[in-house]
């Protein structure tokens, strides 16, 4: 199952992850196991990609099985996330307000984390700037990038990312044209 899950990763688009480990694989090396268990995340830019991707996930483990003559149980463990719902018009009023503060928005890679974000934006229009602490060559998830949260350039992004937030909030109130296009935007997707 791993194996095939790992072979399909090079067919997805871009948007599409999947990331898995072996929970438990036997109890020596010489013995095939009774039970063996996997842990995997499935994720997309949209909420029908990743359950397309997730239904090949599950297809991989349930061929594994068949092939094998063993039992296949898959479980789905919440919280479920739901991949962020973009708003172009929330997303170019904080563009805005990035330039206005003298900070150049790095372009969109489109690739992104999970993040409970993710299902409120399916909820109402949210938005989700990303302001960098660290270079592109950390990795989040790191020791560098947990030691540059209380480093100056840290602090410093915290108040850009406050100010850029209340100026957006303030853009968003009091202008109805922008909350109109807001809106528009959010109805129009999925």
């Amino acid at each position: 199952a791993y194996s095939s899950i790992n072979a399909i990763r090079q067919h997805l688009r871009p948007d599409g992850r999947v990331h898995g480990i072996i929970t438990h694989g036997g109890d020596a090396p010489n013995i095939i196991p009774d039970y063996a268990a996997g842990l995997f995340y499935v994720r997309a830019g949209s909420r029908s990609y990743r359950d397309e991707i997730f239904e090949r996930v599950t297809n991989c483990a349930k061929g594994a099985a068949l092939a094998l003559g063993a039992e296949c149980k898959i479980e789905i463990d919440p919280p479920k996330l739901d991949p962020m719902k973009r708003n172009a018009a929330l997303e170019a009023a904080i563009t805005a307000n990035m330039e206005a503060l003298g900070i150049t928005p790095d372009p969109d890679d489109g690739r992104r984390g999970s993040s409970d974000i993710g299902n409120l934006s399916h909820y109402l229009p949210s938005m989700h700037p990303v302001l960098a602490i660290v270079e592109p060559e950390i990795p989040g998830h790191s020791v560098e990038f947990c030691e540059a949260t209380t480093s100056d350039r840290g602090r410093q992004t915290l108040l850009n990312a406050a100010k850029i937030l209340a100026m957006t909030a303030y853009d968003f109130l009091t202008s109805a044209e922008m909350r109109q296009q807001v809106a528009q935007e959010f109805s129009q997707h999925e």
